[in-house]
């Protein structure tokens, strides 16, 4: 089970978001359609957050690490981490509000 549930977490490649996923292959062509734009709109967001902020938001939320693990990459400590990944979290949501928005 735990194998089922690891495999559909989203990844990230050393190289960039192109091996990231966030659908399923049996999602219709609609939702396909509106992800791909979440996608574009993620992608821009991470983009304009400062690189401190970034790597704490990727290291986080796309690859899955714990404070722990991503304090110690990033060489601070956990409190550090955790308010640069607060301040990345409020700017990104600041700048998906408008998309958000128009969708509902």
């Amino acid at each position: 089970m735990r194998l089922r549930k690891d495999r559909n977490k989203r990844q990230l490649t050393q190289t960039g978001y192109d091996d990231m996923q966030l659908t399923s292959p049996t999602d219709g062509p609609e939702k396909l359609a509106l992800n791909s734009e979440l996608r574009q709109h993620l992608e821009g967001g991470l983009e304009r957050l400062p690189a401190n902020l970034k790597t704490a938001v990727v290291l986080r939320d796309v690859q899955g690490l714990s404070n722990e693990e991503a304090a110690e990459i990033v060489g601070v400590s956990v409190s550090s981490l955790k308010a640069r990944l607060h301040r990345g979290r409020v700017l990104l949501r600041h700048h998906l509000q408008g998309y958000v928005e128009k969708k509902e």
